[in-house]
């Protein structure tokens, strides 16, 4: 038995854990394909992981006393933002079908383009085709913008790893779908499972996503809250 003098010692056990030998991503159960890096057949078990007496603490200070913000030079979208957007973080752009989401979400894609920031939109909604003749009506540079079809979740997200844009516009939440889920497009377990992929694209990779989401007639946020 030791002295009261002796310093306490924690002891923690090991448990095994899923996560991605390519980026580190750790998932709750196994997957084909990782949902951050987009790797094929990386995701392995691996002892380790954060248990009870084995967390590793970290501190609010930053080497920046500033938030960092990205004005989006559209003067009312960025006081809602707080000042702009804020790099590696998810933004929800909702409203009503038909209010224009879509036409301000590529009014602000262009003006980040021309501002030098490169961004990636995926629409779900329209063709690339209906994209285009709306950029002109606007007069957006076709070449100013980068397009890739957003109905299939991985695609997008495969699209977005290659890329490395400064923003990701998807068009829409509602629209994205995970081929390899079992449930309907646009339904709850869908969207909440699109939404937290983007999420940790956003978090893992440092790109900023901005997504458009239908609301209903009660003018609640369609899916899940």
């Amino acid at each position: 038995m030791s002295d009261r003098g002796d310093s306490v010692r924690t002891v923690s056990r090991t448990r095994t854990v899923l996560s991605c030998r390519d980026c580190g991503r750790q998932l709750a159960r196994w997957a084909g394909r990782c949902p951050a890096c987009g790797g094929w057949g990386t995701i392995e078990e691996r002892a380790g992981g954060s248990v009870p007496g084995a967390v590793d603490l970290l501190t609010l200070a930053h080497e920046h006393d500033d938030e960092r913000r990205v004005p989006t030079g559209m003067t009312g979208v960025d006081r809602v933002l707080g000042g702009g957007l804020v790099p590696a973080t998810v933004a929800l752009l909702a409203g009503e079908p038909g209010i224009g989401k879509s036409t301000l979400l590529l009014q602000l894609v262009a003006n980040l383009s021309a501002a030098g920031l490169p961004c990636l939109l995926a629409s779900g909604e329209e063709s690339r085709e209906q994209v285009a003749a709306r950029a002109r009506r606007l007069g957006v540079p076709g070449d100013a913008v980068s397009f890739v079809p957003g109905r299939d979740l991985q695609v997008v997200m495969d699209a977005a790893t290659a890329a490395r844009p400064f923003l990701l516009a998807v068009d829409s939440i509602q629209a994205l779908r995970d081929t390899d889920a079992s449930q309907i497009p646009g339904g709850p377990a869908q969207v909440r499972g699109c939404a937290d992929a983007l999420v940790g694209l956003a978090k893992s990779v440092g790109i900023t996503v901005m997504v458009t989401g239908h609301v209903t007639k009660d003018g609640d946020l369609a899916g899940p809250r």
